[in-house]
């Protein structure tokens, strides 16, 4: 199983991420990974932050999902993945993952704005399996509506 999820900063990737990753470890048969977008960065020492270094990051990413998924283990991703692009081909490589995406208020300053990606291809419905505007539910609620589309199963068409 891969949980991909993604918005602009500070929209709750990585806390939903962590959260769904230690749900999944204490309770899923296969083992389970968790990757973040800053610490792929790190790993990689890439620190464009421009659409190429972008995109980079996101295809790297995908590909490790991919090839993590394929031996059985779980993956919990936390990315911005801000280009229509991407999410396409995040959907040709793992058909089956789930999409996850986080959006919340652009007035509520969260403190990380500057790091908002500019050119961010708002996705449309088919680019999602969830859409949860974290200004208007609770980090609880968030959590267990992602644990719910998981319990279920349900995909997008």
């Amino acid at each position: 199983m891969v949980v991909w999820i993604y918005g602009q900063p500070c929209s709750g990737k990585t806390t939903m991420a962590e959260k769904i990753y230690t749900h999944l470890f204490f309770n899923a048969i296969y083992q389970t990974h968790l990757l973040d977008g800053d610490e792929l960065r790190k790993l990689f020492k890439n620190n464009s932050y421009d659409r190429s270094g972008r995109i980079a990051n996101i295809s790297r990413a995908i590909d490790i999902a991919t090839y993590e998924n394929s031996l059985k283990y779980n993956v919990v991703a936390s990315f911005v993945t801000p280009y229509k692009e991407m999410r396409s081909y995040l959907k040709e490589m793992m058909p089956n993952a789930y999409l996850v995406y986080l959006e919340y208020d652009a007035s509520e300053n969260r403190g990380r704005e500057q790091n908002h990606v500019q050119d961010f291809d708002i996705p449309s419905e088919d680019e999602y399996d969830l859409k949860i505007n974290t200004s208007l539910v609770s980090e609880e609620e968030t959590y267990n509506l992602i644990k719910k589309l998981l319990q279920d199963g349900k995909k997008m068409g």
